[in-house]
């Protein structure tokens, strides 16, 4: 039987964009997030994207994004990580009725200390006009991690997102 284990994670992300024409845009955004159990005790990643709308329309949303970023750590050591990371996602999402969307995100963080990928899958509920209520699967995978340790995390997560 595999031990079971609670973790004691904090993650958030601010996003920005700009359309500056049709299907093109730049995107802006900064993720942060501690985590008491993992190799990296706190990690901070501030990056600007080129986004392509490969897939706009009612019936679904395809968003392709790219860019340079800076990333800072702190490993569960102490220690301290600074690097230059390519930052890119594909995000996705279908409505399934009028306020519920099934989505579908993947974040890779590329750096010379470690690669991310990160992928989302979920159901987002509109509450109103500018708040959703999100729920899902997260798997994550860190390339460096300690050696007693899983390379691939999985988490069920929940959020709440504000659009404005």
């Amino acid at each position: 039987m595999s031990p079971r284990c609670w973790r004691n994670a904090t993650s958030s992300i601010s996003a920005s964009s700009y359309q500056f024409s049709p299907g093109l845009q730049w995107e802006g955004s900064v993720r942060h997030e501690e985590d008491r159990l993992g190799l990296y005790t706190r990690q901070s990643v501030l990056a600007l994207n080129l986004g392509w709308q490969a897939l706009t329309g009612p019936d679904r949303q395809l968003t392709l994004s790219a860019g340079p970023g800076h990333r800072q750590a702190r490993l569960a050591d102490g220690q301290e990580e600074e690097d230059l990371v390519l930052r890119s996602v594909i995000d996705y999402s279908q409505p399934l009725a009028d306020n519920i969307s099934l989505t579908q995100q993947t974040l890779l963080e590329a750096g010379a200390d470690n690669v991310m990928v990160q992928n989302d899958l979920g159901l987002s509920v509109k509450l109103n006009g500018h708040l959703s209520f999100n729920s899902g699967l997260q798997l994550r995978h860190n390339s460096q991690r300690t050696a007693d340790a899983v390379a691939t995390d999985k988490l069920l997560t929940t959020s709440l997102s504000f659009d404005f």
